[in-house]
């Protein structure tokens, strides 16, 4: 069925803090390195521990943690959109230096692992992205015409993106008709719509796959706790 409802911006949901890209920054503290080492050296630490009569209690905690820490990081290495991993924000991605055409093969190529790929693919018309048929170079127009379209999804279509010169298209077929996601060397808004394209893409890449990001933050959540309830544990032994 054809939706035919228009198009509305994305809204930014109250909990966007659990999105991947703040999974990633709690992901980068310096603890991995020795929640690893504490985990392989748990076993010798607890036989000594029981060899010698000590309190175990407090390295029970601490091993706990580092466990949870460490399948939360596993979970987001995994599940985290690779987009996200490589480019923290537009800075990250500009200071690559790729050239124009590179952000359109991102976004295609992305679009795979996106279950709201279609949806993606439409915000790019009322933004003012894309050409209409009239608008692109011959060229463009029969190589469309000879090109299959691998990717479909609620009557959305995304074709291999096509070279003109030094200009890229991917053409998009969608309920509204034919258009083309250009990026055009003399355009006066290049800058802008490539960063424009790079924050739809991320935007889309950081509310994906939902289950996995709750997972991660329980599990962070669950390592913060048996911490925090170690260093409780301590100080009340203290008085």
């Amino acid at each position: 069925m054809t939706d035919h409802r228009p198009y509305s911006p994305p809204l930014v949901q109250k909990g966007y803090r659990k999105d991947w890209q703040f999974a990633i920054d709690i992901s980068r503290a310096p603890v991995l390195r020795p929640a690893t080492l504490l985990i392989a050296a748990a076993p010798i630490m607890f036989d000594l521990s029981s060899a010698v009569g000590l309190e175990v209690q407090g390295l029970t905690l601490t091993w706990l943690a580092s466990v949870a820490f460490i399948i939360a990081w596993v979970v987001l290495r995994v599940r985290c959109p690779q987009f996200l991993q490589e480019y923290r924000d537009y800075g990250a991605y500009d200071s690559r230096g790729h050239s124009h055409r590179f952000i359109i093969w991102e976004f295609y190529h992305n679009l795979v692992s996106l279950t709201a790929w279609s949806d993606v693919l439409k915000e790019t018309r009322p933004k003012l992205l894309v050409e209409t048929e009239e608008q692109v170079p011959d060229k463009v127009r029969l190589e469309f015409a000879e090109t299959p379209s691998p990717r479909s999804s609620k009557g959305v279509r995304a074709h291999t993106p096509i070279f003109d010169g030094r200009d890229l298209y991917l053409p998009i077929v969608d309920d509204e008709g034919t258009c083309f996601l250009a990026l055009r060397e003399e355009d006066p808004r290049l800058r802008s719509k490539e960063k424009e394209l790079f924050w739809i893409l991320f935007t889309a890449s950081a509310k994906e796959n939902p289950g996995s990001r709750m997972a991660f933050w329980c599990l962070t959540g669950l390592a913060a706790a048996l911490v925090a309830l170690n260093t409780i544990c301590n100080v009340l032994k203290a008085f």
